[in-house]
């Protein structure tokens, strides 16, 4: 599907570009979709996404654990993700830029590895320590999380605490 076609949400041969007329009929829809949702999310203000956004977050614990109760951590955390791929993939590629530079094979490695481990196994060590705790200590953990970082940031990896505050603002 072409760039146009996706702004404007046309069908037509630039849509169709060898694809059968149902499949390029099908493909237009979901990019018009997407375009739309795009456009209501854009007009949403921040403030009301944010407080959702922490509503759905501080809620995934007592669901997760609800869940784990029928559920193994590892194939709810599986689930999760596959459900979370479904969602974005599809928005990822209707809304990327053609002028963005192509992956390098070894970025393409490095962003495997960060969502497998930095990701997908911290979720399946997540649900696994909620599956033997409770929803309440999950909560706690994760509100103390960015409060270790900073401490162990510059043990571990050798960073500096930002005293500027024009760097506090970058970071």
């Amino acid at each position: 599907v072409d760039r146009a076609a996706r702004s404007t949400g046309a069908t037509g041969p630039s849509v169709a570009a060898g694809l059968p007329a149902e499949l390029a009929t099908e493909a237009a829809g979901a990019t018009a979709s997407c375009a739309g949702l795009y456009r209501i999310i854009a007009g949403v203000r921040a403030e009301v996404v944010l407080v959702l956004a922490n509503i759905v977050y501080a809620t995934s614990y007592v669901a997760t654990r609800v869940a784990l109760e029928n559920v193994p951590p590892s194939t709810l955390a599986l689930i999760r993700l596959v459900i979370g791929a479904l969602i974005l993939l599809p928005l990822a590629f209707a809304l990327r830029r053609p002028e963005a530079p192509a992956l390098s094979r070894a970025d393409r490695w490095r962003l495997f590895w960060m969502g497998a481990l930095g990701f997908a196994g911290a979720f399946a060590f997540s649900h696994w320590g909620l599956a033997r705790s409770t929803a309440t200590n999950g909560a706690l953990l994760i509100t103390v999380e960015p409060i270790t970082l900073l401490l162990l940031a510059p043990l571990v990896l050798g960073e500096r605490w930002a005293l500027d505050t024009h760097e506090l603002v970058q970071a």
